[in-house]
């Protein structure tokens, strides 16, 4: 999985906005009919669509010098790799590869490597990358305690049976929260949306809800998928994340009692597996906006997403601790981190490199999984120290609307 997340991350910002030229400009006889002007406008396509993503001039360059050279598109590498080092960026592997490609140019069938080109170039994509330069990439939330098998089942037991077209193309492109996945990884919690007809209006359309589920993984396979009834029928319950000791489970909903639209949430984990009342967290995290996406790290961190504190515009990340019984004030992460677009589902390495998504440099409803590297201030290394994995129906169940700390 690792091998083709890689090779897909690189890729992606090509075949995903339809560069049909990759495939046209592939070195063969046919290439060579290509006039220049022709491969140029492609070039200048490329380069467009990928600026108007956030990436910089360096990310670019080198994403489209290893895109061609992995489709032995060589000289449509070299122009790119050629740019990267006009910016004094060319160094190491790509120093490597631009004379590979270079030479393939000059004498297609004269020069020949048993290297591994897709593993070498992988190593440049590894999240512990380090750069002077800010760089934007794809982000998986996913572990190794998950698996491509488990987001299968997901789609086959929770994906809506019913829906529209245009409710069927949203659902496709919807963003996918990330999977949260106990440190056995035995358990893992997740949200998917379905359909159900609302409370009043007969003729009225159906509406889409989102509910929490968990997953237990039985001799090496994910099975016994359940909803887990955290709020009302006609409410949602998205976001789900798992302290590392698996004894709570924080989640955002619009359940009644919020303080607005979406309030993050926080249930104990019972021995059985069984979830505690929620509890709503109160105004020191809460407000009369969205709050969402929560992500807790070393026991009491939580970091979360809030279009509702005074930030720098739209969704940006705090964090707060929570304690047993006590929930510490807010406090925005910078501008290092957020931007006046949205900016939200925080994950940081061990290695002092964190990602975030956000949909800064993009068109409107355009493409927001990306990510970009951060280096971690001295006194906020304990942040990083550690990292937890990211990405039965109740016969009777009580929902609260009493504050966390009010006990």
């Amino acid at each position: 999985m690792k091998h083709n997340l890689t090779y897909t991350m690189l890729l992606s910002c090509v075949f995903s906005l339809g560069f049909f030229a990759l495939s046209a400009q592939k070195s063969t006889p046919a290439n060579n009919n290509l006039s220049v002007s022709t491969k140029m406008n492609n070039r200048v396509k490329e380069y467009l669509e990928l600026q108007k993503l956030g990436y910089s001039d360096n990310a670019i360059f080198q994403d489209l010098g290893n895109a061609h050279f992995l489709m032995e598109n060589y000289d449509t590498s070299v122009f790119w790799y050629t740019k990267l080092k006009e910016m004094g960026d060319l160094e190491g592997n790509y120093t490597e590869r631009y004379n590979y490609a270079l030479e393939k140019v000059k004498t297609p069938s004269g020069i020949t490597s048993n290297k591994d080109w897709v593993a070498e170039i992988e190593k440049d994509y590894e999240v512990n990358k380090t750069s002077k330069h800010t760089n934007f990439r794809k982000l998986d939330f996913l572990n190794t305690n998950t698996t491509a098998s488990l987001e299968t089942l997901i789609e086959q037991e929770t994906a809506p049976k019913e829906y529209s077209t245009d409710k069927a193309l949203l659902y496709k492109n919807a963003y996918k929260s990330p999977i949260s996945v106990t440190k056995d990884g035995k358990t893992a919690y997740f949200s998917k949306p379905f359909y159900i007809k609302p409370k009043v209006g007969v003729l009225s359309k159906k509406q889409m809800v989102y509910k929490t589920y968990s997953a237990k993984k039985i001799n090496g396979k994910w099975t016994n998928i359940k909803e887990i009834a955290l709020c009302p029928k006609h409410y949602s319950s998205i976001h789900p994340t798992v302290s590392d000791d698996g004894k709570r489970l924080f989640f955002a909903s619009n359940m009644p009692g919020t303080f607005g639209k979406y309030d993050i949430y926080v249930s104990e984990i019972n021995i059985d597996g069984s979830l505690g009342i929620a509890k709503n967290l109160g105004q020191k995290v809460n407000t009369k906006k969205n709050d969402l996406y929560p992500k807790i790290i070393n026991g009491t961190s939580l970091f979360y997403a809030s279009e509702g504190h005074k930030g720098y515009g739209g969704l940006d990340v705090y964090v707060s601790n929570v304690y047993k019984r006590k929930v510490s004030p807010s406090t925005n992460l910078g501008a290092s981190i957020n931007s006046n677009k949205d900016d939200f589902a925080i994950a940081f390495k061990d290695n002092g490199q964190g990602y975030v998504v956000s949909n800064r440099g993009t068109a409107e409803k355009g493409l927001q999984q990306v990510a970009f590297s951060i280096k971690p201030r001295a006194t906020e290394k304990n942040i990083y120290n550690s990292l937890e994995a990211l990405t039965t129906h109740a016969t009777h169940t009580n929902y609260t609307n009493s504050v966390f700390e009010d006990e």
